[in-house]
């Protein structure tokens, strides 16, 4: 993935918190639009991310087409998992 190498060129004390949020993608572009469920490839990334920069707190942002709160607290479980796997394997658990 590019992105990963393009993180990889960022201080890793440069980062102190994560925004995470849903996208849309439009034939090779992929649009931030803050209105849609973060997908699966995101939340790996995501981990990448606290792996490389530290288990930074992570804010997602979900400004539009709000959804029911099951929704919203499925998606807060989902960011307490990934930032708990991400400690646990900065660890060495």
């Amino acid at each position: 993935m590019a992105c990963k190498t393009w993180l990889g060129s960022i201080s890793a004390n440069a980062v102190y918190e994560l925004h995470v949020a849903g996208h849309i993608t439009k034939t090779d572009l992929v649009i931030d639009d803050h209105g849609s469920r973060v997908c699966d490839s995101m939340w790996q990334l995501c981990r990448h991310v606290q792996m490389r920069f530290g288990n930074v707190p992570v804010l997602i942002k979900w400004d539009t087409d709000i959804p029911p709160l099951a929704v919203l607290l499925d998606v807060a479980r989902l960011a307490r998992i990934t930032h708990s796997a991400s400690a646990a394997l900065a660890a060495g658990a």
